[in-house]
């Protein structure tokens, strides 16, 4: 009966060192495939970090470059307003001074009042310019505000009409 014990146990023991080691085992492949996939992990995120500083490299000369643009523009608006108001002043000058003809007949008139508006909207132009600049400057604030529609039309219309009737 010793002996039978004796083997039972030594095959018992067997056993359970087989289920130990499998055990063993299954937990060092875990842990492998584990220790790989980090490694996996890892090499993807510094590849990642890489393509990030890649980006970001990229982004501040796209950010430069646009700084430099923009400055380019501003100063490209500064100088369009400079040159034309001149210009534009002699224009409107002179109209006045036509307009103040006593030889004028109603149709040099009417062809004297369109150069004057043509004149006035340019000079509205140069100053929406400039105030273009001085908003991005951060000096003006855009306010919503209505405005009277039919009037801007009534201005607008004998030079579209001209342009309509020479076409």
């Amino acid at each position: 009966l010793a002996v039978a014990m004796l083997i039972v146990s030594q095959i018992a023991g067997f056993v359970q060192f087989g289920r130990f080691s499998m055990r063993e085992r299954d937990k060092n492949r875990t842990i492998s495939r584990f220790i790989e996939r980090m490694g996996l992990a890892s090499t993807q995120l510094a590849r990642r970090g890489r393509q990030l500083e890649e980006v970001s490299r990229r982004l501040r000369l796209n950010n430069d470059e646009l700084a430099r643009l923009n400055t380019l523009k501003i100063k490209f608006l500064s100088m369009a307003v400079h040159d034309v108001r001149p210009p534009l002043t002699r224009v409107r000058g002179f109209s006045d001074l036509l307009g103040r003809s006593p030889h004028m007949g109603p149709s040099e008139k009417k062809y004297l009042a369109y150069i004057k508006d043509a004149a006035n909207q340019i000079n509205l132009l140069m100053t929406d310019l400039t105030d273009l600049a001085l908003i991005e400057a951060g000096k003006y604030k855009i306010e919503m505000t209505s405005f009277p529609l039919a009037d801007m039309i009534s201005d607008i219309a004998p030079g579209i009409s001209l342009v309509a009737a020479a076409k």
